[in-house]
């Protein structure tokens, strides 16, 4: 495993390399976590200015609320694929 200071318990160029791999993962994880809430805010951000400023019927109020809770949802999925890896990668 890499403990944060390049060094491993053999030196071998094997164990450097899994340790770097390792490290590479999880912060592909991490990224694709703050994917999740880029995307998220951007679904929450667009429903609020759909009901703030736009004045339409039952439909655009409908589609305002139906971003706001998709932003919602995928927020809790990206949470739940992020922890759940971080739980496989410790």
């Amino acid at each position: 495993m890499y403990d944060g200071n390049m060094k491993t318990s053999d030196g071998s160029p094997t164990a450097i390399r899994d340790s770097l791999a390792f490290s590479r993962t999880k912060m592909a994880n991490e990224r694709t976590f703050l994917a999740y809430i880029r995307t998220a805010m951007t679904f929450i951000i667009a429903g609020v200015g759909i009901l703030q400023f736009i004045q339409g019927g039952y439909y655009i109020l409908i589609s305002g609320w139906l971003l706001i809770v998709m932003g919602i949802f995928i927020f809790c999925w990206g949470h739940m694929n992020y922890k759940k890896f971080k739980k496989i990668l410790v």
